[in-house]
């Protein structure tokens, strides 16, 4: 029979369920929110001449919520044919040093500062940037 003297230990999830906690996850679940609308809206920008030589927009991908965010320049020919950022060359030497220190693509954060290839992988131009 159970001692009515010891409190019984709550579920993890109750336990941890504090007020803080909650606003914490309503704010992840905010800012996840936005960045998908900001996603849709990137995909049909054409606010530079990039648009127009796109095979697709390349968005961030990962843990949005990641403490450890990686930014490239732009999309090279890989990314812009997958959609994906850091999948060519770049991709598998980023692979390795997170496995290095004991992470993976998931959980950080990976993005670039143009959503859009340049042609030739040329450098990004500050209009491009800008926009």
């Amino acid at each position: 029979m159970p001692d009515p003297g010891r409190a019984r230990p709550r579920p993890p999830s109750v336990a941890s369920a504090t007020p803080a906690r909650i606003r914490s996850m309503q704010d992840a679940e905010s800012r996840r929110a936005e960045l998908e609308r900001q996603s849709g809206e990137w995909r049909s920008c054409e606010r530079c001449a990039l648009a127009a030589t796109r095979t697709q927009v390349v968005v961030g991908s990962g843990d949005a919520d990641a403490d450890l965010m990686f930014v490239g320049e732009a999309p090279g020919f890989h990314e812009d044919r997958q959609g994906v950022p850091f999948v060519g060359q770049a991709g598998k030497l980023l692979e390795g040093l997170l496995e290095g220190i004991g992470l993976t693509r998931e959980r950080v954060y990976i993005a670039n500062v143009l959503k859009c290839r340049p042609p030739g992988n040329r450098d990004p131009q500050p209009d491009e940037i800008e926009a």
